[in-house]
């Protein structure tokens, strides 16, 4: 909310106020799914499965990889700053996690038989 106001504690100019709200923007919608991803990062590592967490940050990294790689590749990344690969990874890491949880990945072999 408010781009412009996080901007002002840094910089006066206007063309950077204009970039740093249009990132804000498009990567602000991906936060919540950093939140999730940590929340149940932290779960699962507390229920002795650190095996999703990994994956979940594995496959962030690779995906914000693989798409700075395409935008440095297709586009002209010195004049643009394109937030879609770190909201893509924010949202592939938080999915991950929600679905393993959702699933019931978290919890304990054969508590569901008792």
């Amino acid at each position: 909310m408010w781009p412009e106001a996080w901007v002002a504690f840094f910089k006066r100019d206007a063309a950077i106020h204009l970039m740093a709200a249009s990132y804000l923007c498009v990567a602000g919608v991906a936060y919540p799914f950093l939140g999730i991803g940590l929340t149940l990062s932290s779960a699962f590592q507390a229920a002795g499965r650190p095996l999703w967490p990994l994956l979940g940050i594995a496959s962030r990294v690779l995906v914000v990889g693989a798409g700075g790689w395409v935008v440095i590749h297709t586009t002209d990344a010195a004049s643009s700053v394109s937030p879609s690969s770190p909201a893509a990874g924010l949202i592939v890491y938080g999915a991950i996690l929600a679905i393993a949880f959702r699933a019931g990945a978290w919890a304990a072999v054969g508590a569901g038989s008792q």
